[in-house]
């Protein structure tokens, strides 16, 4: 019985998560809680989780707020405006140079942030100047998984292997 709670437990979590009607944090933290509370896990197993991988927690936790205080800047539209405006609005300049950008900022920020920050920057730019962004999308995609395995902290698997 208490593996089926735990696996309700961990879907409504997971659908909290992905439609992101609550922050993440905020709903892991209480999935995470109810687990512990309903004593699915013991309280040591949870701390030992955390404590054993602590460095790649704080390491993300870390990205995470450099990010948003990024984001709240709006360096992110600075730098997609500048890259339209330096090749005169030629869809393959854009879509060359924002892949680049996504990439180089894969690399040192978490890929998934990084995508999460940079597409709807795209959309916004693609829809300025009329064009179609699934392929600017598309491309961002595919340039921030290689941007990310570039280096130990622009995946979270390359940090655990490494």
């Amino acid at each position: 019985m208490l593996m089926l709670i735990g696996i309700l437990i961990f879907l409504v979590t997971f659908y909290f998560i992905i439609t992101e009607k609550y922050p993440k944090s905020l709903v892991s933290i209480i999935g995470g809680g109810l687990m512990v509370v309903i004593r699915i896990l013991n309280e040591e197993q949870a701390l030992e989780v955390v404590g054993y991988n602590l460095e790649i927690l704080v390491l993300l936790i870390g990205m995470m707020i450099i990010v948003e205080i990024m984001s709240e800047t709006g360096i992110f539209q600075w730098i997609a405006i500048k890259l339209a405006q330096v090749v005169k609005g030629d869809p393959i300049k854009i879509l060359v140079l924002l892949s680049i950008v996504t990439a180089t900022c894969s690399a040192f920020l978490d890929n998934v942030t990084t995508i999460l920050l940079i597409v709807p920057v795209t959309i916004f730019l693609a829809n300025r100047l009329k064009l179609d962004p699934k392929p600017f999308v598309l491309m961002q995609i595919f340039m921030s998984n290689i941007g990310g395995t570039a280096t130990m902290i622009g995946d979270p698997p390359n940090l655990i292997i490494g």
